[in-house]
């Protein structure tokens, strides 16, 4: 009598697996704490600069400007969906998680920079209008909307 075997046919199910076991890696975007590129005209790091507006610094008379907060709070249902079609797309074969992951920190990348052009903030002080010669808070330059980046990474480098 025959001895039965077993034939393991794999039609794409290890792919997968070995995508999601990446699950490691994580869409980032905005300004690299520590980042060496990017100063303002006065020699702030622009990372730093934007915390400041970020958070707000009431001892310097900096009221919060919760840009990329306001960002993400306004679009995360977008991320989640965009994220629940990645998956699809991983499951079928369409796809990798690398670029969902990238097209998520792109979209995040241009949302802040959004955000930060046409978002609700705090008005400039009459002191800060006159110097910038404009009331439109968080542009002065374009610096702190060209220094807005995105990656994806491991999630350990946080």
């Amino acid at each position: 009598m025959a001895t039965p075997t077993v034939r393991d046919i794999d039609r794409g199910w290890k792919r997968v697996i070995r995508e999601f076991l990446q699950g490691s890696k994580e869409a980032v975007a905005g300004y690299p704490v520590g980042a060496t590129t990017g100063l303002a005209p006065e020699g702030t790091p622009i990372w730093l600069y934007m915390t400041y507006n970020e958070e707000g610094v009431p001892a310097l008379n900096i009221p919060a400007r919760p840009f990329m907060a306001q960002a993400f709070q306004n679009n995360s249902q977008k991320y989640e969906q965009m994220m629940d079609r990645g998956v699809v797309d991983v499951i079928s074969s369409r796809g990798t998680m690398a670029n969902v992951l990238t097209r998520i920190a792109v979209e995040m990348h241009n949302d802040i920079k959004r955000e930060l052009l046409s978002g609700n903030f705090a008005p400039n002080a009459p002191s800060t209008v006159e110097r910038k010669g404009s009331s439109l808070p968080l542009f002065d330059t374009g610096a702190a909307t060209s220094a807005v980046t995105f990656e994806v990474r491991d999630r350990s480098t946080t």
